[in-house]
């Protein structure tokens, strides 16, 4: 924390510097919970297109809730503090842990969200007619959804770091 001042004056390309950590970071959590995942669905012995899908959700995850934590982290730095778990209590941890719970909450929803029609589709006549363009509406979403959580909050990030210290 009171050594940041080094990073701070030397001529390091902080979209690099983040982009490398970004990455650095979503190795060790994309694996993480893929082997978790993999034991999920093996234990519960689901089908293939389930545990494709299971495996494409945790990587979309992965890559949100890293892409949350590295830019939020650049953007809110709390440098005054002895003890890193500190940083969990903070608002910025706070902050941290809501943004990721509502980004997990609608990437499930949004993966689940094709199957869901097709189970509710049954006798209601509105829900027939958007049936197939969930397929193709869901994915694009979180998509999206997944590139906003990864790159605007590193992209903030890199701007607060350029910015002249105060």
């Amino acid at each position: 924390g009171q050594s940041v001042w080094i990073l701070k004056t030397s001529p390091i390309n902080w979209r690099k510097y983040l982009w490398q950590k970004y990455f650095s970071l979503l190795m060790p959590t994309l694996l993480i919970g893929l082997i978790l995942v993999l034991f999920s669905v093996r234990i519960l012995d689901a089908n293939p297109s389930l545990m494709l899908r299971a495996l494409i959700t945790i990587t979309l995850i992965s890559a949100s809730c890293t892409g949350l934590a590295v830019g939020l982290g650049a953007r809110n730095p709390r440098y005054d503090l002895n003890d890193a778990a500190m940083v969990t209590v903070s608002l910025s941890g706070f902050w941290y842990m809501i943004s990721a719970v509502i980004t997990i909450l609608l990437l499930i929803a949004l993966m689940i969200l094709p199957d869901l029609m097709r189970y509710m589709s049954w006798g209601w006549r509105w829900m027939r007619l958007i049936q197939h363009k969930d397929r193709v509406i869901a994915p694009a979403v979180t998509i999206v959804l997944t590139l906003m959580t990864t790159v605007l909050p590193i992209e903030a990030g890199i701007r607060y770091l350029k910015k002249p210290a105060r």
